[in-house]
């Protein structure tokens, strides 16, 4: 990246790059925290990080991928230092409720937060954000089929713990 003369510049070129990427970011937050004042405070240090580092960025087009890396550092330091806690106590419908689709989005959150964040990571940015595996393959810095072997994977997981429900009968269905 060329060398920016001056702080009016710098705000200026971070805007113009970092801008358009925010609210993909925090949408991402959303989903791998399923918190959303946790994903403004991740967002916010992933930013600042940014900003910090904007000289750093050595090909504009990886802006992407780059922000994404950095949120997703920001977020696994939180996971690290246990300012977060997944939440993993589920509720079961019993056969005599409806069951809603409201109740099955927040069992499927819940379901998300008790994959290894690794698992989750992949499965949100296919699944919810709708990358392509070569977009995640950049961001992740692994090959594209190692993405569709990871993403596998962690489907068959996720299968696996919404089958092995109390709402759930032995065939898998509703």
């Amino acid at each position: 990246m060329k060398l920016i003369k001056n702080k009016q510049e710098s705000n200026e070129k971070f805007d113009e790059l970092v801008g358009p990427q925010i609210n993909k970011l925090y949408k991402f937050l959303c989903a791998y925290t399923k918190d959303f004042n946790l994903a403004q405070d991740i967002l916010q240090d992933c930013l600042i990080k940014a900003y910090i580092n904007l000289g750093s960025l050595k090909d504009e087009s990886k802006i992407s991928s780059w922000l994404y890396k950095i949120a997703v550092n920001c977020a696994k330091d939180c996971f690290k230092n246990n300012i977060f806690e997944p939440y993993a106590d589920l509720e079961f419908v019993s056969e005599n409720n409806a069951y809603t689709q409201t109740e099955m989005k927040q069992d499927i959150s819940q379901y998300l937060m008790l994959l290894a964040p690794d698992e989750r990571e992949i499965i949100i940015l296919k699944d919810m954000l709708e990358y392509s595996y070569d977009e995640i393959s950049e961001f992740l810095g692994i090959s594209p089929s190692n993405v569709g072997v990871r993403l596998y994977r962690a489907r068959d997981k996720f299968k696996e713990l919404i089958y092995n429900t109390e709402y759930l009968g032995k065939e898998g269905k509703f």
